[in-house]
This record gives C-alpha cells, structure tokens and sequence, in this order.
C-alpha cells in the first residue's frame, strides 16, 4: 500500500452519490431465474481510500441507495473515477 502525507490546503475531496439503479438485470444460477443483489463499487486508485462500494439491496431490480462518499485526491495526480 502506497503511503504519504497529508497537506490539507492541497488536498480536494471528490463527494459520489449514487442515488438508484432501474431495470437491473436478472441473473442465472444452476439454471433457475435468481432476483439480483445489486450494490455499486465505486474505484479511484490515487485515493488513499480508492474503493467503496454501496449496500447490498437484496431481491431488488430498482434498488434505491442515496448513498455519499468521498475520495481525498491529490490535485497533482492523475484522477480517474
């Protein structure tokens, strides 16, 4: 794990909500129909907490998350979500 410092006047905060997913597909197992599980990862590799993801919505194929986050990234770095 790549480790530095912090300078707080140099950081900038990237702030993600993912609000909803619609008409999620459904999935196959051992042949039979199964309702999905959806839940959202969220990547940036140059954040110190590069990834997040969601809840789990269980049997949901419009799940509903209005979920935050936030990435700490330095402006001096390439950043890609």
């Amino acid at each position: 794990m790549e480790q530095f410092e912090i300078i707080p006047e140099s950081v900038k905060v990237l702030t993600v909500t993912v609000i909803k997913a619609t008409g999620v597909s459904v999935g196959g197992f051992s042949g039979n129909m199964d309702t999905p599980d959806p839940y959202v990862m969220l990547r940036v590799r140059s954040s110190p907490n590069a990834k997040q993801r969601t809840t789990t919505k269980g049997d949901d194929v419009n799940p509903r998350w209005n979920e935050t986050f936030k990435f700490y990234l330095n402006p001096e770095k390439k950043n890609i979500l």
